[in-house]
């Protein structure tokens, strides 16, 4: 009586010893499924934690290359526009001076006017571009505003925008401005470029206009006094433009690297030591067989075996 009841007790414990060398295998087996050793938090409470921590880190940091991204194309849009802007003022001026050299017919002056007043439409369809989403790129934040029109009624061109800027978060503390602004080029109190043009492209095409005359005298001086403003005002927005694309592009660089270094220590703490598993793997299965081999002996003893 005493031998069964032994080997009902030595068959209970090697049952459990199956079970969890059966549990200790499948988990290794996962393991090497998903190539990681971390199949719970408990597996390694201190590492699981700092894999969630870099998880989040990593997280933030695709959202901040992804606003520089985004950033990065509005502002290279913007930048080119402004070019193309600078050039158009540049020719503007050359225009204004030969005009002021006092020697011009009325039908010269009345050709300059014409060439002045293309510069400036192609100034104001610049001004009044649109992104991809069908936004206006310089109406600061009212995008969905048409940054110039001209008014009818008045005979003027009005600025629909604002010069407030957005901003764009790029890094943790540190935010960029993705807009730039224009009202304060064109529409900046005394230097009203394009109403000033347009009145003096209005006078150039005049054939009454007295050429010579005080008044038209003083409003080209003016004119090119207030290009001039113009063409540095832009030039320094353009400055001001490759300047920000400098800095998100240095910080892209170290979001980069920031996100490769991640990665190796999210290694380190994860990945699986393979040729270890594999002969834990091994050592579990020859287990597992001698093991069994044992527990089916011990279950086919019987009383007469001790006889």
């Amino acid at each position: 009586m005493i031998m069964r009841v032994t080997s009902l007790n030595t068959a209970a414990t090697m049952m459990r010893n199956i079970n969890n060398n059966a549990s200790s295998m499948n988990k290794l087996m996962d393991q090497m499924a998903q190539q990681t050793r971390l199949l719970v938090p408990s597996d390694d409470p201190i590492a699981s934690t700092r894999m969630i921590q870099i998880s989040r880190e990593q997280a933030a940091i695709g959202q901040y290359k992804s606003n520089i991204s985004t950033v990065s194309g509005s502002l290279a849009q913007q930048e080119t526009h402004m070019d193309s802007i600078n050039k158009q003022l540049l020719a503007m001026r050359d225009k204004l001076l030969i005009a002021s050299n006092g020697t011009n017919t009325s039908e010269n002056m009345d050709g300059y006017g014409n060439e002045l007043q293309a510069m400036m439409e192609s100034i104001v369809a610049e001004l009044n571009t649109k992104n991809e989403d069908g936004r206006y790129i310089f109406s600061g934040t009212k995008t969905s505003e048409q940054t110039v029109m001209f008014d009818e009624a008045s005979g003027k061109y009005v600025f629909q925008g604002n010069n407030e800027q957005r901003e764009s978060t790029v890094a943790n503390g540190i935010d960029i401005k993705e807009n730039t602004t224009v009202g304060d080029v064109f529409f900046n109190g005394n230097d009203d470029l394009l109403n000033d043009l347009n009145s003096l492209v209005g006078m150039l095409k005049d054939p009454n206009t007295d050429f010579n005359s005080p008044e038209f005298n003083d409003a080209m001086k003016n004119m090119i006094d207030t290009v001039d403003n113009g063409i540095g005002s832009v030039a320094s927005k353009i400055t001001g433009l490759g300047g920000r694309q400098n800095t998100i592009s240095m910080l892209n660089d170290t979001h980069v690297d920031v996100a490769t270094s991640n990665e190796l220590i999210q290694k380190d703490l994860s990945d699986l030591d393979y040729p270890t598993a594999s002969i834990k793997l091994n050592g579990y299965l020859l287990a597992a067989q001698a093991t069994q081999a044992t527990y089916v002996k011990i279950n086919n003893l019987s009383l007469f075996d001790a006889i």
